[in-house]
């Protein structure tokens, strides 16, 4: 069983600023997936803009829970997946939250 936490993330033009949501749900749906807006969750913490959204994905080996998260101070956008057997989903939330949450952008 395998569990998986990646990062990216890309500079920003000077001035430019980017709507979290559409960048999320572009991506998403650049993998098949149908954003429930409902689902979403948009917020601000520790001087970033956030958005996240998870789900459960199927794949050949069984069901895939994912966590998403883009966050912006403006200058740099950070993106951040998670993802672990549905079945586990609940184990390591706590851990998974507090690591994305000590993110910092320069």
């Amino acid at each position: 069983k395998a569990v998986t936490f990646d990062t990216g993330g890309i500079s920003l033009k000077p001035g430019e600023r980017i709507d979290l949501f559409l960048f999320m749900r572009a991506f998403l749906r650049g993998v098949g997936v149908d954003l429930e807006e409902e689902a979403a969750r948009r917020y601000s913490a520790a001087g970033l803009d956030w958005v996240s959204y998870e789900y459960v994905g199927e794949t050949p080996e069984g069901e895939v829970f994912w966590r998403l998260w883009f966050a912006t101070n403006h200058d740099v956008l950070a993106f951040l997946t998670y993802a672990c057997p549905a079945e586990e989903k609940e184990m390591e939330r706590d851990a998974v939250t507090m690591i994305v949450e000590s993110l910092v952008l320069m």
